[in-house]
């Protein structure tokens, strides 16, 4: 926990800076570029949104009989309050040592947006920060590569003190996993083909190519960036017995929605959670409790995730008619028209 912690302030800063001033590279497709976004961040809501009401359903951690004194006291109650008033950071050190990630959210995006002002005058510090970014990214992977030897003495520390009704809420917060994965891809993004695009979404499963993906990897991971961090901020508040407001879960679909863009690689899932948990507040013990199961929830974060990815580029094609839909239903390597295209490269 104390490597994460370590590693994910940085890692949010670089990534949503890079992430950023990437932008200067789609400017001959502006309009494209700012649909896409569009649709990543409201398809990003309503997973976050369906993974909030699973939570609030099922209360997968509800029960337990931990509190927040067995963890970490929260250091504050996520309200909008405190994100109106502690957005705007008071000096550029204090963020990083105190993991404010809202602040570490709002200097990386003055920080990229004048970059991306500057253009080729900035390039020297953007080379500086992808070098940085894959650093610490490289770094992170090592954490996750050590975690299980810590995530062992969590689990059997937290089985011992609070009995084996904790492996129940494993399996009811894993379920709610796959059930909130299994509702977006199977019912979300099927009714948004074929309402929005008007295309058939069988013929999206069996050949529709990700053509948006270069950007998509890191700024779109409903699965990961969504729906997990969601059911995962209720699940640990309800195990250490916190009780979260409507203006805690408005503040977790803000951090989904502009956090996702520092999802790095397979780690993406651990550094979300660990964002989502620290504005809100909770117990960051919580990221070592749930990394105990994350090989098996892995798998259908992923395939979410690729198929969120798939979508929104065949979405704005459609809306802006680019879409050819011969290629599209004889399940071709790309749906898109080749002389439209709808690549936007990160």
């Amino acid at each position: 926990v104390q490597l994460l912690k370590l590693a994910v302030a940085p890692l949010v800063f670089f990534a949503i800076l890079v992430s950023i001033t990437n932008l200067r590279k789609v400017n001959n497709a502006a309009r494209l570029a700012s649909r896409t976004l569009l649709w990543f961040m409201i398809t990003s809501l309503i997973a976050v949104a369906i993974g909030l009401a699973i939570g609030l359903v099922t209360n997968p951690g509800a029960g337990t009989g931990l509190t927040p004194k067995d963890g970490k006291a929260p250091e504050h109650a996520g309200s909008w309050l405190d994100f109106l008033t502690g957005i705007i950071p008071t000096d550029v050190i204090t963020p990083f040592t105190e993991l404010n990630v809202l602040q570490i959210v709002f200097m990386a995006a003055v920080a990229g947006i004048a970059a991306l002002k500057l253009g080729e005058k900035a390039q020297p510090i953007l080379t500086l920060s992808e070098s940085v970014l894959e650093l610490l990214q490289k770094a992170l992977w090592w954490v996750i590569r050590l975690a299980p030897l810590g995530t062992v003495g969590l689990i059997g520390y937290a089985i011992a003190d609070y009995g084996w009704d904790l492996i129940g809420k494993y399996a009811t917060f894993t379920a709610d996993v796959y059930i909130g994965c299994a509702l977006v891809l199977f019912g979300v993004y099927p009714l948004l083909l074929a309402t929005v695009a008007k295309v058939n979404p069988i013929q999206f499963f069996k050949g529709a190519w990700p053509a948006a993906v270069p950007f998509g990897a890191t700024t779109k991971m409903d699965g990961c960036a969504a729906i997990y961090p969601a059911l995962a901020a209720i699940f640990i508040a309800q195990i250490f017995d916190v009780q979260l407001g409507i203006g805690d879960y408005l503040l977790i679909a803000f951090v989904s929605v502009i956090g996702s863009a520092a999802t790095a690689g397979l780690t993406g899932a651990t550094v979300m959670l660990t964002l989502t948990l620290s504005t809100l507040g909770l117990p960051l013990e919580g990221v070592g409790l749930l990394m105990a199961i994350d090989p098996i929830l892995d798998m259908v974060r992923t395939a979410t995730n690729v198929a969120g990815q798939a979508l929104v580029p065949v979405l704005v094609s459609a809306r802006e008619k680019i879409l050819n839909l011969d290629e599209y239903d004889n399940a071709s390597s790309s749906p898109v028209d080749e002389r439209e295209p709808l690549v936007v490269a990160a």
